[in-house]
């Protein structure tokens, strides 16, 4: 018994080393005795730790003495072989990063090196380099192959231990099952494939509680899975259909076959009964044995748990396959292989689930017998798979089997393998390791020719010098007579393997009583090679699987000198150096996958291939063929393309068609991958782009890696306007810079959403060094001609097979007013020739029918919703369903869609700044606003399902984004609702005249009387303005969609008007009113509504947009116009004193007059104030907000040629023909320095990039040099024979260019240099 007392772990810094070491000596010992406190162990580890550094830092980092050099020698050696025991306690109490670092330690100090120092750092040194390295080097040739240990091995606790190398197997690791990782679904969500289900279906199965997984995915998920039952059913009943599937698949191909194994381990015992059936059946129908159902049956078999297994199924399967195996003489020897794999495996269930009646005249004896025979075999493997075989078989009749009795000594009842897997962490590794070698003494006699390799060098010395080959080692040394420890041990290795518990697996091997048995160190070798050429292991454990073949073929005092083994071992190598190539993960498979699907997505679209201009300002005439445009771009060296287009106008429908185009062409020697994204549904796109979309397109991580590797792409990037960004993707995601993805882009974006400078955004480089001309271009699709109109309209008819003919959508066009207009833009020609039909009377003269954008928007969606009506009307339902269906049609089933779409928009906006796509996970969201719209309740599921949305796993969206923004523009004003809040009847305007509600003139003037008449009518109808409305809260100013929709409704609904004009009046005295109020007069101008001579005083209406607005004479005195764009806006004789209009924009700026002439002018930095200097002598500075002067000075006698502002805008610059050059302070006008020295006219000043020189240029051809703070001349610079007219600094301050009338430019180191 030990005391805590007993030891201290206080530093001893008076001990000598010897006496040092004296101490870690005694901790040690202590700690091997205390094996039930591992606390103190550890702590006595760490007081042995901390001797050890003492002695380290102060014995062994001086140099050698050299009078004594074997003294510290002796000394090196006891501190190495203190290290190394100190490393094995540490490795044995699971501390194994500490224990690592003793033995680095101990190899650094010599440990068992003898004279192969230089060997270790080598073998140092190719582990460092492997794991930078990718899979293809991971192979060493044999003579790379390490042995860093070359000892016999050491005896603890009594057991023969074999010793290698520390970094082998340190950690256990995630196992390859479950490494990668699915998604999991929401409730009623789409699963993607069958590994998903058999996810979602054993954490059901595992019955953990939420509360005890760490996984904070994993753990909301079931906190929503356990309580729906509906949800687990109807995962099961997934299931269970996937099986029916397979019985009706005639094929039966691997695919399918591997897809029903990964399922099996978590079926209901019903399910995997049948399962087990359909295999059964089909390997007992077939005439040429079914190799893939025998795979297939195999692993099911190995992967059941117990208690799905009856004795009755297995003994049936075991006859079959045995007969099948009698009857394979002629086939192929990997037939036979696996069907001897398979027996192994139902033999070792039988084992597991404790069968004891087979039949030895009709079953065992003949299988025993068979399996006998196949040792004489050619095929290695079929040699050592019978012998494995006949090891289980051996098990099966006894009442006590081989495997519990191993098991037995670990103080546990575990069932089988399954039961070991799931009891493999709390395994008591010394007691299995115990039992094992009870088994092994309980085996060993004269007959087992390698049952205990007692000299393994004199054994296979003989074999080798007598001539026998590779294959007569093999079938000596496997026993085909007793029970092996082998065997054991074997399924041991398998059970941690598989969960990943490589320590304890390593633990295993070199401790087994029997793993100098050949039979054992085949199957560990064949294990270490699954576990090396499996791309799913991480490098660093395939690594050390290599390493751990080379200590096995080299060291031959710790494993034996077997020459199967060594033979089997080069095999494997081989094996793994032919396969080198081709354990890269299989990215083409899964291309092929995503090219069918993306291909077979396209279905029958109309398509008409676009023009397109150059850019915005080229005229519209200057079109050609944008597919022939694009396909030069992705030929040539340029890499980015932007495609530039009208919402409507075809980006998106020519997106997927050059997407199409490409994976119809595509090739895995030729062709680059074209990858279509929809922006908007990828989280932050500016990151990671193309890693997102391929997860979201169930590619591995190891696959992105490959394709990132050695893949280029074609980016096909929608929708950047809807995805709201700012960002230069190609720039944020590093495209085709080194390490990074190589790839070309071509993106699209709605003209409306871009500004002047909108090229930033796309050009690669940044903003200094933009490759303009070499690597980016441009392209405007332009609307559709009457001649594509026309051919849009055949290719329609024939494929929709409309109620029109196509002579009667061109009769629309030609007698509707206004119709051809609408059609050029192809989304809305769609929309018209899916609403005229219903629109329009075929009675009624077409020339009078008006048609509006709004219009066919509002027909389009009531038909949408009707014909979503009629479809869930013919659907099968619940009862609860059917009466949800009943109520909404009741109260009128195309309103209360109508009500849902306008309030599922407005939610958009507000709750996610109009961003389209929204991912709603019920597990997260339950309780949110989007709840209100996608919870499983009928109704909301009914007008879910109704709507124009799309769903894509999570993610739902509008069909178009122009019905997002028709949505919100109805939600602001509804005419339905309208009609039901006005009272009928006739209104009396102040004329006296009669007029409708519903009509109204916009070419006429809005004066005050107009105002006065909307608050009448208002007070009368008790009807305030909407403080809830959309308008009130965000601003549709730039939102140009919004906008043209809400001002079609104001030039059909004078309510809607009256409304907006409420809005304006409000914001005089309530400044809560002001973001209504600019967006209602942008709406009204936009609607062509006159405010000539209106009474506009004290409106509060910032950032509001007024261009080609007509307010000539209005009264706008003390109005709130900043930021107010008003380009084109007619203002002749308007009252604007008092105004604030800070930041108005006015498109070309104000005109500012003067007497003289103005020479040079500037803006400050920050773009407060501006600057000019005139011929005079004058220099004027005015504040850009209301342009005013601020103040102006005379004190250069001369014209002002040259001026410039500092860095930080506090300093102004000028120089003049007065041979100076004078410093300006901004704020005060107050002249700071007047800097003489140039001999003739001063024509060019600039500051330096941060401010302290300014540089001037006269007509003496001199540059001279300024401080700025003292004014003092720094260097006169000469060069040029005439004058200086343009200077520039570098950033770096580092260098000035100067160019001269001479005609030669300068460039010179600053300060002298």
């Amino acid at each position: 018994m030990f005391h805590r007392t007993t030891f201290s772990s206080s530093p001893h810094t008076t001990l000598s080393p010897q006496k040092a070491l004296d101490l870690t000596n005694v901790y040690l010992e202590n700690a091997r005795k205390a094996n039930e406190d591992p606390e103190l162990a550890l702590e006595l580890c760490a007081n042995a730790e901390a001797s050890l550094s003492r002695v380290m830092k102060t014995a062994l980092s001086r140099p050698p003495r050299s009078h004594h050099p074997q003294v510290d020698q002796a000394l090196r050696e006891k501190v190495a072989s203190s290290s190394f025991e100190l490393g094995q306690l540490q490795d044995h109490l699971g501390s194994t990063k500490k224990a690592q670092s003793s033995y680095r330690n101990a190899e650094k100090l010599g440990w068992h090196v003898q004279n192969q120092s230089q060997q270790i750092a080598q073998h140092s040194d190719t582990n460092s380099n492997n794991k930078n390295n990718n899979n293809s080097n991971l192979l060493p040739t044999i003579g790379q192959l390490p042995s860093t240990h070359d000892t016999t091995a050491t005896a603890t606790q009594g057991r023969d231990i074999a010793t290698i190398p520390p970094h082998i197997f340190v950690e256990n690791k995630r196992p390859p099952t479950t490494a990668i990782v699915f998604n999991l679904p929401e409730p009623d969500g789409r699963l993607n494939n069958t590994p998903q289900l058999a996810r979602c279906l054993g954490l059901l199965q595992a019955s953990l509680s939420p509360d005890d997984i760490q996984d904070s995915t994993i753990r909301s998920w079931l906190q929503v899975i356990e309580h729906d039952t509906d949800e687990q059913e109807r995962l099961k009943s997934l299931a269970t259909d996937i099986i029916k599937e397979f019985k009706r698949d005639e094929l039966k191909d691997t695919k399918a076959v591997a897809e029903l194994v990964i399922l099996a381990p978590v079926l209901e015992r019903d399910d995997f009964r049948h399962l087990l059936t359909l295999f059964f059946t089909g390997i007992d129908q077939s005439d040429i044995l079914d190799i893939h159902q025998l795979e297939g049956l195999a692993q099911v078999i190995q992967s059941a748990f117990p208690s799905d297994l009856d004795a009755d199924d297995l003994v049936k399967i075991l006859e079959l396959v045995s007969s099948r195996l009698k009857n394979t003489h002629h086939q192929s020897s990997h037939h036979i292989h696996q069907l001897t794999l398979t027996v192994s495996h139902v033999l070792d269930a039988m084992a597991d689930t404790n069968v004891t009646g087979v039949d030895r005249e009709k079953l065992h004896a003949p299988l025993s017998l068979y399996l006998d025979g196949l040792k004489k075999s050619s095929d290695s493997y079929v040699v050592y798979q019978a012998a494995y075989a006949y090891q289980a078989l051996m098990c099966v009749p006894d009442n006590e089997t081989l495997w519990q009795a191993t098991l037995r000594h670990t103080g546990k009842v575990i069932q089988g393998v399954s039961g070991l897997v799931s009891a493999v962490k709390d395994l008591d590794l010394n007691g299995f390791i115990e039992g094992l070698g009870n088994i092994q003494r309980g085996s060993a006699g004269v007959s087992d020719v390698f049952g205990l390799v007692k000299d393994a060098y004199k054994g296979v010395s003989s074999l080798t010098k007598s001539g026998q080959d590779f294959m007569d080692c093999l079938k000596e040394g496997l026993s085909f007579e007793r029970k092996r420890a082998w065997y054991s041990a074997l399924r041991g290795t398998d059970a941690l393997i598989r969960e990943g518990q490589l320590a304890k697996f390593r633990k295993l091997v070199c401790e087994a009583p029997c793993r100098r048995d050949p039979p054992f160190q085949w199957g560990v070798c064949q294990r270490l090679g699954e576990i090396a050429v499996n791309p799913m292991w991480d490098t660093e454990t395939r690594q050390s699987a290599i390493e751990f073949l080379g200590e096995i073929y080299r060291n031959d005092a710790v494993w034996g000198q077997q020459a199967s083994v060594k033979q089997w071992i080069l095999h494997i190598l081989m094996k793994l150096a032919s396969s080198s190539g081709s354990n890269k993960p299989d990215v083409e498979g899964s291309l092929r996958q995503l090219r069918k699907r993306r291909l077979n997505d396209r279905g029958n679209a109309v398509y008409i291939p676009p023009q397109a201009k150059p850019t915005l300002q080229a005229p519209d005439d200057a079109l050609f063929p944008l597919m022939d445009k694009v396909k030069d771009f992705l030929a040539s060296e340029q890499k980015v393309m932007l495609l530039l287009g009208d919402s409507g106008s075809g980006k998106s429908t020519f997106n997927r068609e050059l997407e199409f185009d490409l994976w119809k062409s595509y090739s895995k020697k030729t062709g680059c991958i074209p990858l279509y994204i929809s922006l908007p549904a990828i989280d932050r796109p500016e990151r990671d782009l193309i890693a997102k979309q391929l997860r979201k397109v169930e590619f591995s991580e190891s696959q992105i890696r490959e394709l990132k590797a050695h893949r280029q792409f074609i980016l096909i990037c929608d929708g950047y306007d809807e995805s709201q960004q700012t960002h230069n993707l190609y720039m944020s995601n590093h495209l085709n810079q080194q390490g990074e993805w190589s790839a070309k882009m071509v993106i699209s974006c709605r003209t409306e959403y871009i500004g002047v400078d909108y090229r930033d955004r796309f050009r690669p480089g940044d903003r200094n060094h933009q490759q303009e001309n070499t690597a980016f271009q441009e392209a405007v699709i332009a609307p559709f001609s009457i001649d594509q109109v026309q051919d849009y309209i055949k290719q329609y008819v024939f494929v929709h097979r409309p109620l029109w003919l196509v002579e009667d959508y061109l009769q629309a066009l030609d007698l509707i007013p206004s119709l051809k207009d609408l059609v050029r833009n192809p989304f809305l020609l769609t929309l018209s020739l899916e609403v005229l039909p219903r629109m329009v009377d075929p009675g009624q003269h077409l020339s009078a029918t008006q048609v509006t954008r709004v219009a066919l928007y509002d027909q389009f969606v009531e038909q949408w919703l009707e014909r979503g009506k009629k479809r869930l009307g013919e659907k099968e339902m619940s009862h609860q369903a059917r009466s949800a269906f009943e109520s909404l049609s009741d109260e009128g089933f195309a309103l209360n869609g109508i009500d849902y779409l306008k309030k599922l928009a407005v939610a958009i906006y507000k709750e996610q700044g109009g961003h389209p796509v929204i991912e709603y996970s019920r597990s997260k969201d339950e309780g949110t606003w989007k709840a209100a719209f996608f919870s499983r309740e009928d109704e909301k599921q009914l007008l879910r399902d109704a709507c124009p949305l799309t769903r894509s796993s999570n993610q739902y969206r509008f069909i178009h984004r122009s019905l997002l923004e028709y949505g919100l523009a109805r939600a602001v004003f509804d005419p339905q609702e309208g009609k039901k809040r006005t009272t009928p009847g006739p209104n009396m305007t102040r004329r006296g005249s009669t007029s409708s509600v519903w009509s109204f003139e916009v070419e006429g003037g809005m004066g005050e009387a107009d105002i006065a008449t909307t608050e009448q009518q208002q007070q009368q109808q008790h009807q305030p303005s909407d403080s809830s409305s959309p308008l009130v809260w965000r601003s549709f100013v730039n939102e140009p969609s919004v906008l043209q929709f809400l001002s079609e409704r104001v030039q059909q609904e004078s309510l809607f008007k009256q409304q907006l004009l409420a809005f304006i009046d409000h914001s005089k005295s309530d400044k809560q009113w002001r973001i209504a109020a600019a967006n209602a007069i942008t709406i009204l101008a936009k609607a062509g509504v006159q405010f000539n001579g209106a009474d506009l005083q004290g409106i509060q209406i910032p950032g509001a947009d007024l261009s080609q607005g007509v307010f000539d004479s209005a009264q706008l005195q003390g109005a709130d116009l900043r930021k107010v764009k008003l380009r084109n806006t007619w203002l002749r004789q308007a009252n604007l004193s008092k105004a604030q209009m800070r930041g108005a924009q006015f498109g070309e700026l104000p005109l500012l007059s003067d007497s003289g002439k103005v020479l040079c002018c500037a803006y400050a930095p920050n773009g407060m104030t501006f600057i000019i200097g005139r011929f005079s002598g004058r220099i004027s500075v005015y504040t850009t907000s209301d342009w005013k002067d601020n103040w102006t000075s005379r004190n250069h006698i001369l014209a002002v040629r040259s001026i410039a502002y500092s860095p930080n805008g506090d300093l102004v610059a000028s120089g003049s023909n007065d041979k100076t050059v004078r410093l300006w302070d901004v704020e005060t006008g107050t002249c700071q320095h007047t800097l003489s020295g140039h001999s003739d006219h001063v024509l060019s000043v600039v500051f330096s990039s941060e401010g302290h020189l300014i540089f001037s240029g006269s007509s003496d051809g001199t540059l001279r040099i300024w401080e700025a703070e003292t004014g003092d001349c720094q260097h006169i610079l000469s060069g040029h024979t005439k004058g200086i007219t343009v200077i520039i600094s570098s950033p770096q301050e580092s260098q000035t260019a100067s160019a001269s009338v001479d005609n030669t430019s300068s460039l010179a180191a600053m300060m002298g240099q």
